[in-house]
């Protein structure tokens, strides 16, 4: 019986078999494969929690300058505070209505686990921690429904309404709308992808990384330059094992 590689050992047979593959039977690059796609992922995971983080601020702070401005389905006057219990406005609550309330249960959850010592321990959640809560693809869902399918009516009309100022550098009307969304939807099955181990053998790196920084473009100008500073994907897309020999420099 032949031997086990340390390799095939950790990853499991099913999951060497796959780099296996794309090196085309050779034990040796398929290990190397595997190390340097967990060195790519842990990139993009960075990488992708700028963009993340970016757009949900830039997002949070549009939503709640206009939630001020909208009334409830029974006529109250709402605040900035459109996580709060009944406090979106109806066309939000439409687009991410379900959401919102799975996320204030969430924060209500992590807000009781917090230790004595916590600084905040014993306190309730507060906006901001409702909105950590919510998953980036509820901030895609803003934009346009999971998978690769048109804005919705609502999302049309909450775009034009407010998101767009989140965007300024985009594209007006409909086309800024598409762009935004079929964008961050691409990064959120990315990220996916990168959260659940998956390999990374078909992303186009750098047609990814264009991508994002359009985004963060759109959100401030600045951003790109700030978030490349300590980026490491160009590098790593130029070191693929299947591009470079063993032991080359």
């Amino acid at each position: 019986m032949a031997a086990i590689s340390p390799f095939t050992r950790m990853v499991g047979e099913a999951r060497a078999q796959v780099y296996l593959t794309a090196a085309v039977h050779d034990l040796d690059l398929a290990a190397r494969l595997y190390l340097w796609g967990v060195d790519l992922a842990g990139a993009w995971h960075s990488h992708l929690s700028h963009v993340e983080v970016a757009a949900r601020n830039a997002m949070d702070r549009e939503l709640r300058v206009w939630n001020v401005s909208q009334t409830a389905a029974d006529g109250r006057a709402l605040s900035a505070d459109w996580t709060r219990d009944q406090g979106a406005a109806p066309l939000l609550y439409t687009v991410i209505g379900r959401k919102i309330i799975q996320a204030r249960r969430d924060a209500r959850r992590t807000a009781d686990a917090r230790p004595p010592e916590h600084p905040r321990h014993g306190a309730a959640p507060q906006h901001d921690d409702v909105v950590a809560q919510l998953m980036f693809g509820t901030w895609t869902q803003l934009l346009r429904s999971p998978g690769w399918t048109a804005p919705t009516a609502a999302q049309r009309e909450l775009w034009e309404a407010c998101l767009h100022r989140a965007f300024p550098g985009a594209p007006s009307g409909l086309q800024g709308l598409t762009e935004v969304g079929a964008g961050l939807e691409t990064l959120r099955v990315l990220r996916n992808r990168v959260a659940h181990h998956e390999n990374l053998f078909s992303v186009d790196t750098p047609a990814r990384l264009r991508g994002s920084l359009t985004l963060l473009g759109y959100i401030d100008s600045g951003l790109p330059t700030y978030v490349m500073g300590r980026n490491r994907l160009r590098r790593l897309h130029r070191e693929d094992p299947r591009r470079r020999p063993a032991g080359d420099s």
